[in-house]
């Protein structure tokens, strides 16, 4: 019965894990949209070209360190 009660609880801890990382990840998506648009508008740090490719170099970034996040707590 303690193996089954302890199986709950990481259970439910790894639900709530997994739930705070897609709100995350929808937070960066909601901000690089605000980030795109302002660049779009000509506002925002990086302007035209340049600012396109940081911004993909940036994107890669984020979402190889977010499979990382998720591999290392499965594993």
């Amino acid at each position: 019965r303690k193996d089954s009660k302890d199986d709950e609880e990481e259970r439910k801890e790894e639900e709530e894990e997994e739930e705070e990382e897609e709100e995350e990840e929808e937070e960066e998506e909601e901000e690089e949209e605000e980030e795109e648009e302002e660049v779009e508008e000509g506002e925002g740090e990086e302007g035209g070209e340049e600012g396109e490719e940081e911004r993909r170099k940036k994107k890669k970034k984020r979402t190889t360190t977010t499979g990382k996040k998720k591999k290392e707590k499965k594993g």
